[in-house]
């Protein structure tokens, strides 16, 4: 017996996912990588079509997006509280 599987997002889907949260909270990306405990180098050109992070990178600023979000959704707690409520700690120097 063959049993369906949800198939896996493709991973230009994942990054269109990815740069709409960020758009979403006003994240820049140097910010989004500190909280997703990313190096900055990594976030710097996701606004260009040859972004092509890590799986690990995309897991990482994944897991600041909640299961589920979908780019237009609103954002739970409001612009980027959500992903300093992700256990993300505030980059230092920088005021909440």
């Amino acid at each position: 017996m063959h049993t369906a599987r949800a198939s896996a997002p493709d991973l230009s889907s994942v990054l269109a996912r990815i740069r709409s949260w960020a758009a979403a909270n006003d994240l820049k990306p140097a910010t989004y990588a500190r909280l997703a405990g990313v190096a900055e180098v990594v976030t710097r050109d996701m606004a260009g079509e040859g972004w092509s992070p890590s799986s690990r990178s995309i897991r990482r600023l994944e897991s600041l997006i909640p299961a589920g979000w979908k780019a237009g959704d609103p954002v739970p707690g409001g612009h980027a509280s959500a992903a300093e409520g992700a256990g993300a700690p505030m980059p230092a120097g920088e005021v909440a």
